[in-house]
């Protein structure tokens, strides 16, 4: 029986060159800055982390590393991380950042925002929780329709300032308007109706 032949394009394939990138593991040893040591035996050498690697390494990560010919090293993933359930893991990258999925949903016990300016565009947006607070130096709000739905609103401001163009209509069962010091009522003309009772007292009353 012959023996099977290889071709030469097939012996080109799995011959690997000495002078060839290739993978190895290591541990990384320090980090300092944007400067990384990883423990490569025999000895530890300074490397940098891939694009594609976007969780930041830390001392004692076990990472899988890319070796170059010319000596560079890259860290392209973080593969073990001792003590993991108890250190925090960063993503980070140089550069803008996009994630695109047709459906994006995080989960989370604490979610916490912060940026020095945020934007969100959308067509809806449904916001629920049990409670809401918003703290801020100012807060603007423009649109066309504003509708709001309480059980109870409580107000209170040193200033409150309302401008109406239009109409500015108050049904309630009960009305009480209250002022410490004046109370005035002006208007080209000045309708005051009760069904039953209306009734003025003061320590004095002028009319005209």
């Amino acid at each position: 029986m012959n023996a099977p032949t290889t071709s030469p394009t097939r012996r080109a394939r799995v011959a690997i060159s000495p002078s060839a990138p290739c993978y190895a593991l290591g541990v990384v040893s320090a980090v300092e800055a944007n400067e990384l040591q990883v423990t490569l035996a025999p000895a530890a050498r300074p490397a940098r982390r891939a694009v594609s690697c976007l969780i930041e390494p830390l001392v004692g990560d076990r990472v899988a590393c890319l070796c170059e010919p010319d000596g560079s090293v890259w860290i392209t993933a973080v593969l073990e991380r001792p003590q993991a359930a108890d250190t925090e893991h960063t993503l980070s990258c140089e550069g803008p950042l996009t994630l695109r999925a047709s459906t994006l949903s995080l989960a989370a016990g604490s979610l916490q925002f912060d940026a020095e300016q945020a934007a969100l565009r959308c067509e809806q947006a449904d916001l629920m929780g049990t409670r809401l607070n918003i703290m801020g130096g100012t807060l603007k709000a423009v649109g066309s329709v504003l509708s709001t739905v309480f059980d109870r609103v409580l107000h209170h401001s040193r200033q409150h300032l309302r401008t109406t163009e239009g109409l500015d209509k108050v049904q309630a069962d009960q009305l009480v308007c209250q002022a410490s010091q004046l109370l005035e009522l002006h208007g080209e003309h000045t309708l005051i109706n009760g069904e039953k009772l209306v009734k003025a007292r003061g320590a004095q009353i002028h009319f005209g």
